[in-house]
């Protein structure tokens, strides 16, 4: 029995060459887009209707609503995040002294 141990495409080896696993499939050529119909320019050329106006002014109206709400309960959980942080207790303040002897003594300095 005859095992080989080479890595594929080296000589010797039973796989496919380095080149023919790397091509890439045939991609096909890219096409111009097309003009758009004629309806679509009636579409944007003409003027909006009253609906579409109260419809502008509503979805205005509600993006508004969203982001106050946003804004609030942003504020909300920053208010919730510092509420339940535990405060750091501040360290106890040294006294200065006056060199080593006034320690031994138990004289201290303000």
């Amino acid at each position: 029995m005859l095992i080989k141990l080479s890595p594929d495409g080296a000589p010797g080896g039973d796989g496919p060459e380095p080149a023919a696993r790397q091509t890439k499939p045939d991609e096909p050529p890219a096409t111009p887009p097309a003009a758009p119909p004629p309806a679509a320019e009636i579409v944007v050329k003409a003027p909006k209707s009253e609906r579409e106006l109260e419809l502008e002014k509503e979805l205005d109206e509600e993006r508004a609503g969203r982001k106050k709400d946003q804004v609030r309960v942003s504020e909300l959980e920053d208010e919730n995040h510092r509420l339940k942080e535990i405060p750091r207790p501040e360290p106890a303040r040294r006294k200065k002294s006056s060199g080593p002897i006034s320690h031994f003594l138990g004289w201290e300095e303000d």
